[in-house]
């Protein structure tokens, strides 16, 4: 079955703008484009990885999620963390 690529793109703008409204995420992000940014980074990621490469797959995800989190969370936000 086929998903709809549409409706990943549309869940995580919508999380990322209940972010910013909140406050835990920067308004001076374009949700749209942080969507886009974060499905590139974890689409492309097949294209790169090689299982003998010296991190775990787990490392590598958490390094990726670390990225994108940071640049995403407000500053206050993060020092909660």
């Amino acid at each position: 079955m086929r998903r709809d690529a549409g409706a990943y793109e549309r869940g995580i703008k919508d999380l990322i703008a209940e972010g910013q409204r909140t406050g835990l995420i920067r308004r001076d992000l374009d949700a749209r484009v942080t969507a886009m940014a974060a499905l590139g980074a974890a689409n492309w990621v097949h294209r790169w990885y090689r299982p003998d490469h010296e991190l775990s797959r787990e490392e590598i995800a958490r390094q990726i999620a670390e990225l994108l989190v940071s640049g995403l969370v407000m500053p206050a936000a993060r020092a909660r963390r």
